[in-house]
């Protein structure tokens, strides 16, 4: 008696393996065979029994197996084929080291399970389980490619974000790499004003720069920076990077809260200066200088 046929145009290999982890064992013991027919690219499954004891609860155990297997091939197998897809048709113009780029991020994007409720891979996993149980009721002939297209739009939808998510990633991070080159040049044909220069970041996102005998560095290296970038909306970070670049330090010390993340500006600033740059995390060491100096504090305009 056959009772259950699937159709796909996927690696029939991958197909097969995904299916025996979850339903060889049920298969044995109810009795349950597989018949496996190919017309041209399209593979069909075709499940049947001489099992005469073959009933309801057998077939509700055999088809809560079937509907595992069958949501690991569209999460292992056709989620990958879709997403590879993507990349072929909108990302024809990049080389291959940004396509595996790409790739590596839809993967991180997937497994970190980030951003929110529109990437959470449990819930569409769930999902996915429901319509295909649903699907089920009424039919036993399934060609997995149209129910896809067909009854897990939200699923396209769900790989439709992280493709965008992960090219998204992909440009910023590229931007800010760009970026941080330039700014490297600059360091580089700058002439060193200083040995060192001490930054000291302030809760508040405010700085003070300082050299090595503990003293207020002068205004007079800054005072150029400050004019011309006055007329311009212009926040601390930014401020603090001209004034960096224009005095070329040839050591930076970064004394900072032993809480804070290494990111944002001070992340710019390591990748910018690279092995110029140490951190102090020795903050109330750093506050209790900060409380003798009476110097400058560039304030945002």
């Amino acid at each position: 008696m056959e009772f259950l046929s699937i159709a796909f145009k996927v690696n029939v290999n991958l197909v097969d393996s995904i299916f025996k982890k979850n339903l060889s064992s049920l298969e044995e013991s109810n009795q349950i065979y597989k018949k496996i027919d190919q017309v041209g690219g399209t593979y069909i499954y075709n499940y049947y029994t001489n099992n005469k004891n073959y009933d309801n609860n057998l077939n509700s155990t055999f088809f809560d197996g079937f509907s595992c297997g069958l949501v690991d091939v569209i999460f292992e197998v056709y989620k990958n084929k879709i997403l590879n897809d993507k990349i072929n048709s909108y990302c024809h113009y990049f080389d291959e080291d940004e396509r595996s780029i790409i790739i590596h991020k839809i993967d991180e994007i997937i497994k970190k399970d980030k951003i929110n409720e529109d990437y959470d891979l449990i819930q569409n996993r769930i999902k996915v389980m429901d319509e295909i149980k649903s699907y089920f009721e009424n039919s036993d002939y399934m060609i997995i490619e149209g129910f896809i297209n067909f009854r897990l739009k939200f699923f396209l939808e769900f790989l439709d974000n992280i493709f965008e998510k992960a090219v998204e990633e992909y440009f910023v991070e590229k931007e800010y790499n760009e970026f941080v080159k330039i700014l490297r040049y600059f360091v580089e044909i700058q002439e060193s004003k200083m040995d060192v220069i001490n930054v000291v970041l302030e809760r508040d996102g405010k700085y003070i720069l300082y050299d090595d005998k503990d003293q207020v560095i002068n205004n007079d290296y800054l005072e150029e920076i400050v004019e011309e970038l006055s007329e311009n909306d212009i926040n601390y970070d930014d401020l603090l990077i001209s004034s960096l670049i224009t005095i070329a330090p040839k050591k930076v010390i970064m004394h900072i809260d032993e809480h804070r993340d290494l990111d944002g500006i001070i992340k710019i600033i390591n990748n910018v200066f690279e092995d110029k740059v140490e951190i102090c995390r020795e903050f109330n060491f750093c506050s209790s200088i900060i409380n003798k100096l009476k110097g400058i504090l560039i304030k945002e305009k």
